[in-house]
């Protein structure tokens, strides 16, 4: 086994463990429970931490490499920020977006259409697409026109918003 592979694999499960923890401090902010901000504090933390190593042990550095090492540190920097009312969260924001752009268009839609294993997407891919971009479409309409339901049509969105931050940050952890 190549060592590089073997200290990149050796931080996976536990950039997985930090991922889960950053989702349930999230999970306990929404419902108001206790140890919410403590749990945000240790994933974010932990999520930014275990992936520089991660970075680094890449022998051969491309562009989406670095990318992705932006990405990892301004999103959960940023949300961390947003979600705790300090002050800056939107840099993080402005900083994130492009750069999540820039994977979705680049690495993420470009090695899903050429990968040679997975002749079509699944079921669950195309349905997370439509729905993601119907409750985008549907959310963007109703504040646009001022809709009764636009706050019904925003929480759908947010949660949408969230298993795509779960499928993004679990398919970082996992490398590709």
């Amino acid at each position: 086994m190549n060592t590089t592979n073997g200290i990149r694999k050796k931080y996976t499960l536990p950039l997985r463990l930090a991922i889960g923890v950053l989702l349930m401090g999230a999970l306990f902010k929404i419902q108001h429970w206790p140890l919410a901000d403590a749990l945000l504090i240790i994933g974010v933390t932990a999520v930014v931490v275990l992936y520089v190593p991660r970075y680094l042990a890449k022998p051969e550095r491309r562009f989406m490499d670095h990318v992705k090492l932006l990405l990892v540190l301004s999103w959960p920097t940023g949300y961390l920020f947003s979600v705790m009312h300090w002050p800056y969260a939107s840099v993080f924001s402005y900083v994130a977006a492009p750069l999540f752009l820039i994977w979705i268009f680049k690495s993420g839609i470009g090695e899903f259409w050429n990968d040679s294993a997975a002749t079509t997407p699944s079921t669950w891919s195309i349905v997370l697409f439509v729905g993601g971009l119907g409750l985008v479409g549907m959310g963007t309409l109703f504040r646009i026109e001022h809709w009764p339901w636009q706050r019904y049509a925003d929480r759908r969105l947010r949660i949408m918003c969230r298993l795509v931050r779960v499928r993004v940050l679990s398919s970082l952890a996992n490398g590709s």
